[in-house]
């Protein structure tokens, strides 16, 4: 990924690093490992989401396989980043012992430990960024319906932006306030951003003057 050591993965430690990917609820429980993370359009489709080739006691093979129970047996407690997979204001509960280190090699198994990590990281991530004490960020979101069946997650989205209200676009709402939300958290003293949920690509342009119009504003 960091090859060269140039342009927006330049700080990606070297190693074996790979795309994840995990299921959204309604596909079912399943997740792969190891997928080529750089692509050519933004399909992931075979064709441009490609698995890493098979190295020295590895069964990943350059296809999509199951047999990754020997690959992914166990889960680190953050990311290349730093962001936490399990941090005191978590979103979902990950749900592993000490270690994170009870994979099964099973994916209908572990795809609820690997989908609570890849979501409590990118939350942390945003988190992190509001906290950076040289630049603190202003996160703004934008969630887009009409994605096979899977709606995008309000909640998360809005724990990311920071963003307490409830649905101000959609007409009725699709979420309420963050505070009615048991899992939902947002912190009054970090810069507060904007979560906009725009149920079709129709509505997209909308969305993104409403932010933009947020943006202009905080640039004053």
């Amino acid at each position: 990924m960091n090859t060269g050591g140039a342009g927006y993965m330049a700080d990606v430690p070297a190693g074996a690093i790979g795309g994840f990917y995990t299921y959204d609820p309604s596909q079912g429980k399943g997740i792969y490992v190891m997928f080529n993370p750089s692509q050519t359009t933004d399909s992931n489709t075979n064709t441009n989401s490609l698995y890493l080739p098979n190295a020295n006691g590895c069964t990943f093979d350059n296809t999509l396989t199951g047999m990754y129970g020997t690959d992914l047996n166990w889960l680190p407690g953050q990311d290349v980043f730093g962001n936490q997979v399990a941090p005191s204001n978590e979103y979902l509960p990950l749900g592993l012992t000490s270690g994170y280190n009870n994979l099964t090699g099973t994916a209908g198994t572990d795809w609820s430990y690997t989908h609570a990590a890849a979501l409590n990281a990118a939350d942390n991530a945003a988190y992190n960024v509001r906290t950076n004490a040289t630049l603190p960020a202003y996160v703004f979101v934008i969630g887009l319906g009409g994605n096979n069946g899977d709606p995008p997650d309000p909640v998360l989205l809005q724990r990311m932006a920071n963003d307490s209200s409830a649905d101000q676009f959609n007409n009725p709402a699709a979420y309420p306030v963050c505070s009615s939300e048991p899992t939902c958290i947002t912190y009054p003293g970090q810069p507060q951003g904007q979560f906009i949920y725009s149920p079709t690509a129709a509505q997209l342009g909308q969305a993104f003057l409403a932010i933009s119009s947020q943006v202009l504003r905080l640039s004053r």
